[in-house]
């Protein structure tokens, strides 16, 4: 609870949208410290005859059900999709199942090193925040795609310009149609899903891993110890 902050030190956040409350309680000591990736876990690999028939799809999406995440998958009717995560066999999520079929729930849960796996047979990788995600509070997995040098495309946060270039490194969509509208544009164009996937890795290895965030937060409480 942010009534509770005198207990505390130093703040970290991961999106800068919630600076302006906890300056108002009365923080002080703020620090923006974004979310990262294991590089070590996403990566690009070599994925076995298996596990590439296994995660083979045009468009993935590792993540648990809430409300407007079913109103992508609806218009992503009549395409390869493989979703992952809690909360789809929900009755509110029925409508999204039936525009892309069940045979697309392929598991509640699927652990970090199989994800990285998927991100690197899938053709398109699809990432939509949970509302806590405001203004540039990226959530690890726009890291973790990327990490694995796969296209990866993601709601159009405010501040995202901060972390990652739209349209070079990432691809952001505006709606739940401009989504379906770039998913068709980039399926036919393998080359330039490679070219902006490898872009992302490069950012990422330079300003995304966990490395560069203790970096920065020890920066930041140098002065206290």
């Amino acid at each position: 609870s942010v009534e509770t902050y005198s207990f505390y030190d130093h703040f970290f956040i991961f999106d800068r949208a919630y600076i302006p409350q906890l300056k108002m309680a009365g923080v002080r000591r703020l620090t923006f410290l974004p979310c990262a990736c294991d590089t070590d876990t996403y990566r690009p690999m070599v994925v076995s005859a298996i596990d590439r028939r296994r995660y083979a799809c045009d468009i993935a999406f590792v993540a648990g059900f809430f409300s407007p995440r079913e109103q992508i998958v609806e218009k992503l009717a009549g395409l390869d999709v493989a979703i992952w995560g809690p909360g789809w066999k929900l009755p509110e999520a029925q409508q999204a199942i039936r525009a892309v079929g069940r045979k697309a729930l392929r598991g509640r849960r699927l652990d970090s090193r199989r994800a990285g796996r998927l991100y690197n047979t899938a053709k398109i990788c699809i990432n939509i925040h949970h509302p806590q995600s405001k203004f540039n509070g990226l959530n690890t997995r726009s890291f973790e795609v990327l990490a694995c040098g796969a296209f990866q495309l993601v709601d159009h946060l405010p501040g995202i310009c901060e972390l990652l270039l739209p349209g070079e490194e990432v691809v952001c969509y505006e709606s739940s149609d401009h989504a379906r509208e770039l998913t068709d544009y980039y399926l036919a164009r393998p080359e330039a899903r490679a070219e902006i996937g490898l872009k992302g890795r490069e950012r990422v290895l330079k300003e995304h891993t966990y490395k560069h965030r203790m970096e920065s937060l020890l920066a930041s409480v140098a002065d206290l110890v």
